[in-house]
């Protein structure tokens, strides 16, 4: 699976949609799905470096150990992240700092939500009710 974070703070994470995903130095290479993932078939096993690119949006690596007796890994389901819980964990609920840190997570929250790619999601749709 290849991610994107669509803010500076990584608390918004989306699939990469048509990265290239390639193995450094080789001839293997494929193109992320709508829900980021890719498949690669490698000729040999052993460590291999995977680079996933996308102009202006993903340059990542991550260095792989292919084992032909191995079974495949397990799909990995990204966690979803609760800004506002982040707020009441870090500061006293009710307090200033705490009314502040909810303020800004709304704020991005919203700016996101404006974003055309965005506006179908469950929370933007609620949010959309709750402005009218």
């Amino acid at each position: 699976m290849v991610d994107s974070w669509t803010n500076f703070s990584g608390d918004v994470v989306s699939p990469a949609a048509g990265a290239n995903v390639a193995v450094l130095g080789g001839d293997v290479s494929a193109t992320t799905a709508a829900d980021g993932s890719f498949s690669l078939t490698f000729a040999q096993s052993g460590r291999q470096l995977v680079v996933a690119t996308k102009d202006g949006a993903v340059r990542g690596s991550a260095w792989i150990t292919v084992d032909p007796t191995a079974a495949p890994a397990p799909a990995i389901v990204p966690v979803k992240v609760n800004r506002f819980a982040r707020c009441g964990k870090l500061y006293g609920k009710g307090s200033p700092k705490h009314r502040r840190c909810i303020k800004v997570a709304r704020a991005k929250q919203r700016a996101e939500c404006r974003k055309r790619a965005n506006r179908g999601k469950s929370h933007c749709r609620k949010l959309a009710r709750r402005a009218h």
